[in-house]
């Protein structure tokens, strides 16, 4: 038979790993104090004086005899009784028993991270008297103590193996149990900034100051201070072949094939760009390697991953897998290959991509608010954060409070990416609010932390911390809009807002395969296979819980890309399926504005995509998608002034918005402007490369429109006008028409 006594949280204890359970609370409090003073003897009158101080000594006496008694009876029921007790004398054998909290404390636990996640210890088990909750309570700081030592030596030892993963989850669970240890947060920036995450790296910097500055009221060490300038300036730095080793390493190759020089990046992203621009403009092939692969022979490296296919820009596994969800760049599989072809991602409301570092104006309003992606201290490569969800559906509940000006969930985005610290945010975003929060995931349980800054002076005005099951989290987020309105706006705010009546999902299974599908369906654009992966995923969400209703919306947009005739017939069954279970769903309604567009139907287009903004008037992307949809019915004027509110939003100027500017001003006759715009952009689309030709050859230039078309055939040779016609909805066809006319002109069929 096996003992496992859990004393992480209240006391537990399973035989051959069925649960067990004493009914007196004294009795599993004298389990736990005989657990971590395993096979030592223990007088009868220290335990009856720990757990009944108060009583007489012979009630005291009795009342330990019948805790005695519970005890010998659980563990009679397996056949094996450990506790010995003879004499005066108390003594719980080890033989048998598996207990991870003695275990630490004595340091026999093999693997501190298998109790990652675990509460502290004996937390939650309320006090059976001040004694025993004296000694709980030095137990406990002598188990975080020893916790955090064990982590730190897990860290350091999984980053000698260069496992990076779990050497920055070691740290983040040492820090969740020691939030103030200035050392282990530098330790973890430095991890993170080694893998490449240098936004993540900064808001690491941002969460120890808000921790320090909370409960100590003190700045951080010139040390951290330095480390997150030099991580700040690592990041913005230019990619040199001279600078020093970064992890980050671009091969360039000429077009026969030829090796042509290696060069060092200061992000992954940096090395991305180097090589898709390398191939892109003609140049040769590129791969992408982590500077561990590229040591010893980064050209040998490269031929090997480009050897079996016929990719022009390829990343290794270890890039992919670094590469955060908000990348220009997406990563498709190459036949033959162990690579991954390197793909700029399709315009997307996901992707975090901007044309400027600074924004070109500010909120302006004195309620004014920024809500942060909260951290996913546990998320898996590869995968939407659940933080991120978490802040975009608080984002848009908070945003329908009248007064109260909320940046655009794309800013928030940026602003983390871009590892803004908060006198940033108060200077160039002009925000006066900021919301920040983390969370962790263990299992179907959830840790959510939140806090509430005046940037003002610099203030925190609220923290909360939550604790509970999946099921739980919507009702929880509930509280945090309360939280927020009543402090940031006005507290009779709450009553007048129309709330959103339902969550998402209440299953934690349904919600992991929408996020899966969120990830597949971003790349939708890069291979078909993702777009199918994504389609069968949200199935899997709707199997679980059939009144998903943003699943069976997300499966319409999934299913389109490669199937046409399915937004025609079933699609539209799914999409009257979401709308009934749930019409006040944004996205719900973005998406059946889109169908009802490639329908031809512009009224109803219109309908469904300004409800979209009326339920969350701070998403930039759909006051954005509003603009082109008045566009396409032919009111250039009303596109425009959206257009205009779409980038007050977002002022960091995303990708997206610059390409639909384009759009629209060359819809409306503003040849140079759209031209303008378009020139913009860093990694132009099909689409935006097609525009700008069509206004460079409406401009008579048309030597730039050959160029515009031929750069177009490198990002895609079997790119053709119908596919521009597909995403092109014109009411007026005669505009159609004179694209088709202009476009053929540059060359492009």
């Amino acid at each position: 038979m096996r003992f496992h006594i859990n004393l992480f949280g209240p006391p537990g204890i399973e035989v051959d790993g069925e649960r067990h359970a004493l009914s007196a609370r004294k009795a599993m409090a004298l389990l736990a104090y005989l657990t971590m003073r395993m096979n030592e003897p223990v007088t009868r009158g220290h335990l009856s004086g720990l757990l009944w101080p108060d009583s007489p000594e012979e009630q005291a006496r009795t009342n330990l005899r019948q805790a005695l008694s519970q005890l010998r009876k659980l563990f009679a029921t397996a056949g094996h009784d450990p506790l010995e007790a003879s004499g005066d004398q108390v003594v719980l054998r080890p033989d048998g028993i598996a207990a991870p909290a003695r275990a630490l404390l004595a340091g026999e636990l093999e693997d501190a991270m298998a109790l990652a996640g675990q509460p502290a210890f004996l937390e939650g088990f309320a006090s059976v008297a001040a004694p025993f909750e004296d000694w709980a309570n030095a137990r406990a700081r002598e188990i975080d103590a020893r916790m955090v030592s064990a982590l730190t030596g897990v860290a350091e030892q999984a980053a000698e193996m260069r496992d990076h993963a779990r050497a920055s989850a070691a740290l983040a669970e040492a820090l969740r149990r020691d939030p103030l240890n200035e050392a282990l947060h530098r330790k973890l920036m430095r991890m993170l900034a080694a893998m490449g995450k240098t936004d993540v790296a900064l808001a690491q910097y941002e969460t120890c100051r808000k921790a320090l500055e909370t409960q100590l009221g003190v700045t951080p060490e010139s040390e951290t201070r330095q480390l997150a300038s030099q991580i700040r300036a690592a990041r913005l730095a230019p990619a040199s072949a001279d600078a020093g080793r970064s992890g980050v390493v671009t091969v360039f190759l000429t077009p026969s094939g030829a090796f042509d020089h290696v060069a060092e990046a200061a992000s992954t992203e940096e090395a991305l760009s180097a090589a898709f621009n390398h191939n892109r403009d003609g140049k040769g092939r590129a791969v992408v390697l982590s500077a561990a692969e590229a040591d010893s022979d980064p050209q040998g490296a490269a031929r090997q991953l480009l050897s079996n296919t016929e990719a022009g820009c390829v990343a290794s596994p270890a890039i992919m897998a670094d590469t955060d969800h908000g990348s220009a760049f997406g990563f498709a599989p190459c036949a033959g290959s162990e690579g991954y072809e390197v793909a700029q991602v399709p315009r997307h409301r996901l992707q975090v991509g901007t044309v400027t570092e600074r924004p070109e104006q500010k909120l302006g309003s004195d309620l004014s608010l920024l809500i942060l992606p909260f951290q996913d201290l546990h998320s898996e490569p590869g995968s939407i954060p659940l933080g991120l969800v978490l802040a975009e559906e608080i984002t848009a509940r908070v945003s329908r409070f009248g007064g109260l000006t909320v940046a655009s969930p794309t800013a928030a985005q940026t602003c983390r990416k871009l590892g803004l610290d908060v006198a940033d945010l108060k200077d160039s975003l002009g925000v006066n609010y900021l919301v920040d929060g983390s969370v962790l995931r263990m299992g179907d349980h959830l840790r959510i932390a939140m806090s509430i800054t005046d940037l003002n002076d610099m203030s925190t005005i609220h923290s909360d911390r939550f604790d509970g099951r999946f099921d739980e989290l919507f009702a929880q987020q509930s509280l945090m809009v309360d939280r927020i309105a009543t402090l940031v706006v006005h507290k009779a705010e709450i009553a007048a807002s129309e709330r959103a009546e339902r969550a998402l999902t209440n299953s934690m299974g349904a919600f992991d395969w929408y996020l899966r599908g969120l990830y597949n369906h971003r790349r939708a654009g890069l291979s078909l296979d993702n777009a199918k992966r994504a389609s069968r995923f949200f199935t899997e969400a709707i199997d679980i819980d059939r009144d998903f209703a943003r699943s069976y919306a997300w499966r319409v947009c999934s299913t389109s890309w490669f199937d046409g005739d399915y937004a025609l017939g079933d699609g539209l069954r799914d999409l009257s399926q979401a709308l009934a279970i749930h019409e006040h769903d944004p996205e719900v309604q973005r998406i059946a504005g889109a169908i009802a567009m490639m329908n031809r139907d512009f009224d109803k287009g219109l309908h469904h995509v300004q409800r979209a903004v009326e339920l969350n008037p701070s998403d930039a992307y759909l006051t954005g998608t509003s603009a082109v949809y008045w566009c396409w019915s032919g009111q250039h004027d009303k596109a425009q002034e959206v257009m205009d509110r779409a980038l007050a939003l977002d002022p960091f100027l995303p990708v997206w918005a610059v390409e639909d500017q384009g759009v629209l001003l060359y819809s409306r006759g503003d040849y140079a402007g759209a031209v303008d715009s378009l020139k913009r952009l860093s990694f132009p689309t099909p689409r935006a490369l097609s525009f700008m030709a069509a206004a460079q050859v409406a401009q008579d230039d048309i030597e730039g429109a050959r160029d515009s078309v031929a750069q177009i055939y490198r990002l895609d040779p079997d790119y053709s006008f119908p596919q521009l016609e597909m995403v092109t909805l014109y009411k007026d066809l005669s505009q159609t028409d004179g694209l088709r006319k202009r476009l053929e002109m540059a060359g492009l069929s």
